[in-house]
């Protein structure tokens, strides 16, 4: 009981700390630049992500993060990394969704608060089903803000959406420790960091296509090797063979003149 107490009260102290002394500004500047710094050195996918949620929460002091990155094989974003951890059902999430489909038309963050706004202006009946369904999302992943990340292409080129901007990363931001709301400068910053991390999400998944690709050419060099082998054993066999025939052939023919020697 006594350690349960402690807890307890540790956890409140916690809660205090956060909600008070971190409410002053944190240098957007310095965290964009620890960040950029962290991202660049890393190539794997799955620790880059591990490393942009765990930077989030420890860093610019956020209660939840949760990335989602464009899948390469199902038209779709798959949660690739998320602190605390995740229990719902949304642990992939179909092209088709109303939030991938606000995004990609509207190029911005999503925030409850706007949302909640839209809905009491008594939307048409097609935006207020868009709305209800991405803050039913919201509501079961427990957060006020998704950030879209877009991979720009170059002047002229299209992806295979047809579009020039590709939408490769969603961060999901639960409320400040602090309590306060998000403003403009913190969706900004955000939203940059969200851009970076498009940057180093490709790169890393770049880096794991060519490993994965390079595992399988060594893959398949070993499997030649053993065909290479296998082949050699059935190349030595045939020629034994061939000479077991050839000396059969020879036996009979002599048996044949002895056995008639006219």
């Amino acid at each position: 009981e006594g350690a349960k107490r402690l807890l307890e009260k540790n956890g409140f102290l916690v809660r205090v700390t956060d909600r008070y002394l971190f409410q002053k500004r944190y240098d957007y500047k310095t965290l964009l630049k620890e960040a950029s710094q962290e991202m660049a050195t890393i190539k794997s996918l799955q620790k880059l992500a591990k490393v942009v949620v765990a930077f989030l929460i420890r860093k610019a002091r956020i209660s939840r993060a949760i990335l989602f990155v464009r899948s390469e094989e199902t038209p779709g974003f798959s949660m690739i990394a998320c602190r605390p951890l995740y229990r719902g059902d949304y642990r992939f999430l179909r092209k088709e969704h109303a939030m991938i489909q606000a995004l990609e038309r509207d190029k911005r963050p999503l925030e409850r608060s706007v949302i909640a706004n839209d809905l009491k202006n008594e939307p048409s009946a097609e935006r207020e089903r868009e709305l209800r369904e991405i803050l039913a999302l919201m509501d079961d992943c427990k957060v006020d803000v998704i950030i879209p990340s877009f991979l720009y292409m170059e002047e002229g080129r299209k992806n295979t959406d047809g579009h020039q901007a590709l939408l490769r990363c969603l961060l999901f931001l639960g409320p400040k420790k602090s309590d306060e709301e998000y403003n403009q400068e913190d969706l900004d910053v955000f939203y940059t960091l969200a851009q970076e991390s498009a940057i180093a999400v490709e790169n890393a998944r770049l880096f794991d296509e060519a490993v994965n690709r390079s595992c399988e050419l060594e893959k398949m060099n070993e499997e030649l090797q053993e065909m290479n082998k296998r082949l050699q054993v059935t190349q030595a066999s045939l020629i034994v063979a061939e000479k077991s025939a050839t000396m059969v052939g020879m036996a009979k023919a002599i048996g044949h003149e002895v056995n008639n020697p006219l």
